[in-house]
């Protein structure tokens, strides 16, 4: 592509680099119907290869966390079968609410090494994850307040005034993605539920 588009081979990376993100947040999104929904259930609960059901599909993960990681969900995916076994998307929104489930029932920590889950993917999903705890009544006590109002001092100027270098280096995406998220991050510190 970059013999043929007058674009950098840096430029060309970073729109791939958001396009796949992009893809990840969807199978964040596609799995909040399952998970929301509580059709997830732990099947094996080893932290390091738990089994999980997610609305008829079984997910088999191996090695959780590590270099040697690999997961598996039924032939009944299409999603597992055409994408994820191509090579397209390195997961499917069934290995996305099996992880919200454990993450939601403390068989793994967020701040554990997950794989495929990290920055904006791991936000978005621990988002659904607070949501159901919110539905349910329970109380979000794990926010990383100190964090965000570090984020909002050192970035937020350089952000607003679209500092793409930060953006891409500190939060791996467009600044006014960012932008819309650490406003977000803003008025969650006053516990305004908010939707971006």
């Amino acid at each position: 592509m970059v013999d043929n588009l007058e674009i950098s081979l840096e430029e060309l990376k970073d729109i791939c680099n958001v396009y796949l993100i992009d893809k990840l947040l969807g199978k964040i999104r596609d799995c909040r119907d399952h998970f929301l929904n509580k059709r997830v259930t732990i099947r094996c609960r080893d932290k390091i290869s738990p089994i999980v059901e997610v609305g008829g599909h079984r997910v088999i993960i191996n090695n959780l966390g590590k270099e040697d990681f690999s997961y598996m969900c039924d032939d009944k995916c299409a999603d597992y079968l055409y994408q994820v076994k191509r090579g397209s998307t390195p997961f499917c929104k069934h290995y996305a609410a099996a992880i919200a489930q454990l993450i939601y029932e403390k068989e793994v920590s967020p701040k554990d090494k997950i794989n495929y889950m990290e920055g904006q993917v791991l936000e978005e999903l621990l988002a659904v994850v607070n949501q159901r705890k919110r539905d349910e009544g329970e109380e979000i006590t794990h926010r990383d307040i100190e964090g965000d109002l570090e984020k909002l001092n050192t970035d937020f100027l350089d952000i607003a005034r679209q500092n793409r270098t930060i953006a891409r280096e500190k939060y791996h995406d467009e600044p006014e993605n960012v932008f819309e998220d650490l406003v977000n991050r803003a008025f969650l510190l006053l516990d305004f539920d908010t939707i971006p």
